[in-house]
C-alpha cells in the first residue's frame, strides 16, 4: 500500500525524499532537520495515516493538518488537527444533483461548495522546532 500511495504523487512532480524538487529545492528527508519542512497538510484521511505511519515518533515535531477526519485521529499524541467534511451532506447533494439532471437533461451543470469545519486538536498548532 505504501508504494502505491506514494507513486501517484511522484508522477505529478513531487520529488522523492532528499531529491531536488521544483526550483532546485531539496525535499526534507527527515522532519526537524535544518531547512526541513515545519508543516504538512494531508489531502485525505488515507494520506494522513500514511504520513503518520512514515514519520513515526518524529510526527510530533512537525505541524500536521489532515483533510477529512478519521477514527482515532483524536487519540494520537498530539491529536491530529483536521478539516472535517460532512460525508452525509456530500452524498445527499450528489444524489439531489443527479436526480435533477436525470429529470431534466438540459439542467445546467452546477458547482456546489459545502462547508467544512476546522477541528483543532493540537497537531496543527505546533510551532516550528
Amino acid at each position: 500500500m505504501r508504494g502505491r500511495a506514494r507513486r501517484p504523487a511522484r508522477r505529478h512532480g513531487a520529488p522523492r525524499r532528499g531529491r531536488a524538487g521544483p526550483g532546485g529545492r531539496r525535499s526534507p528527508d527527515r522532519a526537524g532537520r535544518t531547512g526541513a519542512a515545519t508543516a504538512l497538510i494531508a489531502g485525505n484521511a488515507a494520506t494522513s495515516i500514511e504520513v503518520l505511519r512514515h514519520l513515526g515518533a518524529e510526527a510530533g515535531r512537525l505541524a500536521i493538518v489532515g483533510f477529512d477526519d478519521f477514527l482515532l485521529a483524536d487519540i494520537l499524541r498530539p491529536a491530529l488537527t483536521v478539516i472535517a467534511q460532512d460525508d452525509a451532506a456530500i452524498g445527499r447533494t450528489a444524489i439531489e444533483l443527479l436526480l435533477a439532471r436525470g429529470a431534466d437533461p438540459t439542467h445546467p451543470v452546477r458547482t456546489v461548495t459545502l462547508p467544512v469545519t476546522l477541528v483543532p486538536r493540537g497537531s496543527g498548532e505546533l510551532p516550528p522546532a
